[in-house]
């Protein structure tokens, strides 16, 4: 079935309305480059400029660099700090095991500050004030972690992310990429836009019962000419790859739920995050790989601390485990129960669902679509074996849709293209 454009709360645009895409141009221009746009935006209401980075972009061969002008250097607080100054608007919550967290400087400003949760190994990669944690479930157990200890105290408004550097796309476990679409910064991540109750920039669509997948475009491709900083791709359905079949990533998965004796997909999401009946039928949900979003605390708070408990509790048997994945699929339904993407469809207009194979949907794309040569290599190499056992440090994203990090030069024949599995070993 196709799935319409719904209007779910945080995005929705009354006509009439000054979008902010243009109300945002003229309130934000002194402070950065450019404003966040959404194509799916609440009615604008001024907001203050803001005093964080300027992202300028340049172009450098066949790559968008992006360069930060920054000023001064951020606190990293922890969880015993935070609690003896008052909340910043804006905290920033980052899932730690042993990334470089030098980027983090570059975000200072009053009115944000950054909390790490460390699940590393060697006391030499802890960064001074972050809060321990058991190295169990990933980054997912580090947020609901946080929503717990903190769901009468929590920010304005919290940003969760993986603590590796953010960049644009991601080219599998062992390559680069820090889970950042289009010409989207992380300083769009900082304020919150209007009075939206939620920022996503959605790079991935995945259906539950095949985990078959549809990639947007300017999270998978480089300089590509419809990159935006939009929420859904600029073209709608066009923005996006075909869904296709991810076989080597799918088998993968699917080995690893059985082994763990868990629940698959499907039925995790109606147990654990819809709460509904499972009646068998497809589900499609737009998700950011990487799981990183920003949240008001009145929209955490839309589900009561048991449903946050019993999502933990899935999290706690081991360093990788399937719910971690299942979760990255989900973020934005657990937080919107009254926007359930299995009700109202997928947030995003994505393709109608007619599966190919991961070769046939880069002969489709390359057919429609001027891809330079280094981007089409690129596209055909990038998704990228899992491992069999965790690796001593987790990936950079813990995804369930290694994007379409398409392997070696593919032959004239579909070949299994392994794909951009996660690491075993959690964030």
């Amino acid at each position: 079935p196709s799935h319409p454009y719904p209007t779910p709360k945080p995005f929705v645009h009354t006509p009439g309305t000054e979008s902010l895409a243009s109300a945002a141009q003229e309130q934000l221009a002194p402070a950065r480059a450019r404003p966040i746009s959404t194509s799916l935006a609440a009615p604008f209401t001024p907001i203050t400029p803001l005093s964080h980075p300027q992202a300028v972009y340049a172009h450098t061969g066949h790559r968008f660099a992006l360069l930060l002008t920054m000023y001064g250097t951020v606190k990293l607080l922890g969880v015993a700090a935070l609690a003896a100054a008052a909340k910043a608007e804006t905290e920033v919550v980052l899932a730690h095991y042993n990334e470089d967290l030098s980027w983090v400087s570059h975000y200072e400003s009053g009115d944000v500050s950054f909390t790490v949760y460390t699940k590393a190994e060697d006391a030499i990669d802890v960064p001074e004030e972050a809060r321990r944690l058991p190295n169990v479930g990933r980054e997912s157990h580090t947020y609901l972690t946080h929503i717990l200890q903190n769901y009468d105290n929590l920010a304005e408004w919290t940003v969760f992310s993986q603590a590796g550097a953010p960049s644009h796309g991601y080219q599998g476990s062992a390559g680069e990429g820090g889970h950042l679409t289009g010409t989207v910064t992380f300083a769009d991540y900082l304020q919150q836009p209007g009075d939206a109750e939620s920022l996503w920039f959605f790079s991935n669509a995945v259906e539950l019962n095949t985990l078959d997948h549809a990639m947007r475009l300017d999270f998978t491709l480089e300089d590509f000419a419809q990159a935006s900083n939009d929420v859904c791709p600029a073209k709608k359905e066009e923005g996006w790859t075909k869904f296709f079949n991810m076989r080597r990533l799918s088998k993968w998965l699917l080995a690893k739920q059985e082994e763990e004796n868990q629940l698959p997909a499907l039925d995790f999401y109606h147990k654990y995050v819809a709460l509904t009946e499972n009646d068998g039928e497809d589900v499609i949900l737009n998700f950011s790989q990487g799981a990183r979003f920003a949240l008001t605390a009145d929209q955490i708070k839309s589900r009561p601390k048991s449903f946050y408990e019993a999502l933990l509790n899935t999290l706690t048997s081991n360093s990788d485990p399937i719910a971690g994945y299942w979760l990255e699929y989900m973020w934005y339904d657990v937080f919107h129960p009254e926007h359930l993407q299995e009700e109202a469809g997928t947030v995003c207009d994505v393709p109608y669902y007619a599966p190919v194979s991961q070769w046939e949907m880069i002969e489709a794309l390359t057919a429609k679509t001027t891809i330079p040569e280094l981007s089409r290599r690129e596209l055909q190499s990038f998704t990228s074996t899992p491992t069999d056992a965790p690796t001593a440090m987790p990936t950079v994203a813990p995804t369930k849709a290694p994007t379409a990090m398409p392997t070696a030069a593919p032959t004239k024949a579909p070949t299994a293209m392994p794909t951009a599995a996660p690491t075993k070993a959690p964030t």
